[in-house]
């Protein structure tokens, strides 16, 4: 341990920090592409939606 510089507390503070803005790079990059991603996932469950209701109705007699 004489050639380590670093004491455990300040390893441990280190790796929290790096934990920190690992999560937070993490959580900003899920945001990004839930915006991103947001119009297209609600027209996909529109259209699905539609196509259930249009494949009841065409069951039903006229």
């Amino acid at each position: 341990m004489a050639g380590n510089p670093e004491s455990p507390p300040r390893r441990t503070v280190h790796a929290a920090i790096v934990l920190a803005i690992a999560a937070i790079a993490a959580f900003g990059l899920v945001a990004v592409v839930h915006e991103a991603t947001r119009d297209r996932i609600a027209a996909t469950a529109r259209a699905r939606a539609l196509a259930r209701f249009d494949q009841v109705l065409r069951g039903l007699p006229v």
